[in-house]
Order: structure tokens, then sequence, then C-alpha cells
């Protein structure tokens, strides 16, 4: 996904992922819920994509509800499949 640049991503548990070529621009994101990571692994385009509309979303009073409800609803439905599948 990064091919010019650098991501380094801190994970929930400390560890930090290095990803890209090293080279500017370096951008530091750290994911604290685990829940989100999952998302991010299993869906990173479509996930980021949400991430940034909740961002923008939540930067307007009347949303922040809708936003949290629709976060709340994912992580829900990510549990069950993750329980269905173990």
């Amino acid at each position: 996904m990064v091919r010019e640049g650098a991501l380094e991503a801190v994970l929930p548990d400390g560890r930090r992922l290095a990803i890209g070529d090293g080279s500017p621009p370096r951008v530091v994101v750290a994911v604290r819920d685990p829940v989100w990571l999952a998302r991010i692994i299993l869906n990173p385009e479509v996930v980021v994509g949400h991430m940034v509309l909740q961002l923008q979303l939540a930067k307007k009073i009347d949303a922040v509800p809708l936003t949290r409800s629709y976060i709340e609803s994912s992580e829900r439905d990510l549990v069950t499949m993750w329980r269905s599948a173990a």
C-alpha cells in the first residue's frame, strides 16, 4: 500500500511496524484499539476511508452520535464474525 514514504504503525500492544521505503514524507499512526486494527487488516482501503470520513463527521457536533453508533455497530459485527470463524 505504501510505495513511497514511510508509515510507522504503533500497534495496541506497543509494537511498531514500519511500512514503506523510509523516505519522506513520514507518518506515524497509533492504533490503540485491537478491533480497529483487525478491521484495518481485513479491509484496509475501505476501513481507512471510513476512518477519514468518521473524523470529518466527528468535527460536526450533530454528527457525533451517528458516528458513535456506526462504530459500535461495526465492532459488534466484527466480534460476531470472529466468534463464528473460531
